[in-house]
């Protein structure tokens, strides 16, 4: 049920509520985010894949989740299909991948033909390709583009806009086994190295990571969090006023936005660190283990064979 508590989290929170009332899109532009994983998490994949689809036309950073999202739905595909006390026969990914181009192609198609261009593309995807936008906000992404000559724009472009996201494919690969906390963390590199944040993003991703928070996640990864929520705690209560005494009165520096705004982002990338660690760590105890017990059973075979 963990797909259907962060739903209900982030469509409760009271942030969600105010972003939607100051006419904000960004809440709306993951409801089909939303539908996706749980659609994904019931084993649906028509559902499933075009739900993603839809949000990937109007959310260029939901492509970036097919691994993910095509991991919970093997495994809950797997789930369902298999017969009681028999093997589990899992599904292909590539059924996934290709059901999402499919219903990708189709929207693009039928968008193109209601916008009668393809400008709305440019505007959406060309933007996010291009890493457009420098207005002030927070976070690394924003802080390193306000800082760095236009010679190494190029660079930094790729190490915030690109090179996270490359990391999700061997992620998701890795935690096959936690397909749920994958998806988690997954919507959390991508929320934190997003261009320009806003208050949904954060709820949801927090949503989805705190439903597969565990004493074992927690043991291993306590006091990286702990570091990272008073850095975020002290970043979020800062960077309003220093924002507000650079840009409306006039009367701070710059650098003083810049420093908050570095925190945060430093402690975002920080608690999403400590959460991969530790989940990587317990897939590796549990592979171990499993290849213990398995090296043990052989050996007992051959000995007995021997006797």
């Amino acid at each position: 049920r963990a797909p259907h508590a962060a739903a209900v989290a982030f469509v409760c929170a009271p942030w969600t509520a105010a972003a939607c009332a100051a006419l904000g899109t960004s809440a709306l532009q993951h409801a089909p985010l939303l539908g996706a994983l749980l659609l994904a998490h019931r084993g649906r994949l028509a559902g499933a894949s075009a739900a993603l689809a839809a949000a990937a036309l109007v959310l260029p950073d939901a492509v970036w989740l097919v691994p993910a999202t095509a991991s919970l739905w093997r495994s809950s595909a797997a789930r369902r299909r298999s017969p009681p006390g028999g093997a589990r026969a899992e599904p292909s990914l590539g059924a996934f991948a290709a059901a999402f181009a499919l219903w990708l192609a189709l929207f693009a198609g039928l968008a193109r033909w209601a916008a009668g261009s393809w400008a709305f593309a440019d505007a959406v995807h060309g933007a996010w390709a291009r890493g457009d936008g420098q207005r002030p906000g927070v976070g690394l992404w924003w802080y390193l583009l306000a800082q760095v000559f236009p010679a190494s724009r190029a660079h930094f472009v790729f190490a915030l806009h690109v090179l996270p996201r490359l990391c999700l494919l061997p992620l998701a690969a890795r935690l096959r086994r936690w397909p749920l906390l994958c998806a988690a963390l997954s919507f959390g590199v991508v929320t934190a190295f997003k261009p320009h944040l806003a208050m949904p993003d954060v709820v949801l991703a927090l949503a989805l990571l705190g439903t597969q928070l565990d004493a074992s996640l927690l043991g291993h990864a306590r006091p990286s969090l702990l570091a990272a929520g008073a850095a975020l705690l002290v970043g979020a209560l800062a960077c309003r006023p220093l924002l507000r005494g650079w840009l409306g009165a006039r009367a701070l520096n710059a650098n003083f936005a810049f420093a908050a705004s570095l925190l945060l982002g430093v402690a975002q990338s920080e608690a999403l660190l400590a959460l991969t660690a530790a989940a990587l760590r317990r897939d590796w105890a549990v592979v171990s283990a499993r290849g213990a017990t398995r090296i043990q059973r052989a050996w007992r075979r051959r000995r007995r064979k021997r006797q």
